[in-house]
Order: C-alpha cells, then structure tokens, then sequence
C-alpha cells in the first residue's frame, strides 16, 4: 500500500527518520515534526532526495494545541492518509 500524505511526529532520528526515509517517494508529501531542528532538517534533505515533497516542523509535541495545530497544517496541505505518532506522552502505570 502507498500512502500519499504522511504525517510523523518523532521524526528527527530512530524510529521516526527511518519510517520517514521509508515513506519517501516521488508525489508523496511529508509533514515531519522533531525536537531536534538540526537532525529533522538532515532527514528532510535526505527524503527529498528520494522525491518527497517534505515540510517541517519543531515544537512541543505534548502541547496538544500545537499538535491539533500541525496535524490541521499538514492534512489542510493536503489530506493525509496516514499519522504515525512516534512521539508523543505517555504515563507510567507502574510503581514509582
């Protein structure tokens, strides 16, 4: 299956890089978001140079409203078809 919008929290190294350089293909478009603005802007370069359309963005990802807010961005672009939540928050359900 191909997907043509893909969006990716996390996605600044691991994980998340590897899935975005997965996704990357000519017409796909990439909404990738990472703390590390440095390391996205490396896996970004190396997307297009599979022929992604990519955008970028860094923030922080617990804020829901800035989440809504990139999620909102990235399916106004155009609508996605899959969001990978690689990042994000979590609890623990454990002892302390």
């Amino acid at each position: 299956m191909t997907f043509q919008s893909v969006a990716i929290s996390g996605a600044s190294g691991g994980i998340g890089a590897a899935l975005a350089e997965a996704c990357a293909a000519p017409g796909v478009t990439l909404s990738l978001a990472g703390r590390d603005g440095e390391r996205l802007a490396g896996v970004a370069e190396r997307c297009r140079a599979r022929g992604a359309d990519v955008h970028t963005d860094s923030f922080d990802i617990t804020d829901p409203t800035a989440a809504k807010a990139w999620i909102d961005a990235a399916d106004a672009r155009r609508p996605l078809d899959l969001v990978i939540a690689n990042a994000g928050v979590s609890s623990s359900l454990g002892p302390d």
